[in-house]
């Protein structure tokens, strides 16, 4: 699922110290996008959460438009829904991954027994 790698991505440039609040929320954004071509493979419950965010996002067009042209509040609004809905994502592949393990054990096998 690279998605959810691009999803990673964007929690860790939101919780970088470089640069301010908008660039950093720029950053996130691009990375978002970049994810959203993964979407067909999330659950009909994560498309639809991403909803909210890919409306923000993408409101003015591009991610960097958008962005630029937000209010201060409205970035910061905007990176913390953004930083939910990583967040999230991550914690239901996490639940998938243990649940497939559990139901086949052999396919999460790492090799060390």
């Amino acid at each position: 699922m690279h998605g959810l790698n691009h999803l990673r991505q964007a929690t860790a440039e939101l919780s970088s110290s470089m640069g301010d609040p908008r660039n950093r929320l720029k950053l996130a954004g691009r990375e978002y996008w970049l994810a959203l071509f993964d979407s067909a493979s999330w659950s009909r419950d994560m498309q639809e959460r991403s909803y909210s965010a890919t409306s923000k996002l993408l409101a003015r067009g591009s991610v960097d438009k958008t962005v630029r042209r937000m209010r201060n509040d409205a970035v910061g609004k905007t990176a913390e829904l953004l930083r939910a809905f990583c967040q999230s994502a991550e914690r239901s592949a996490v639940g998938s991954r243990k649940a497939s393990c559990s139901a086949d054990p052999d396919p999460c096998d790492s090799g060390t027994s």
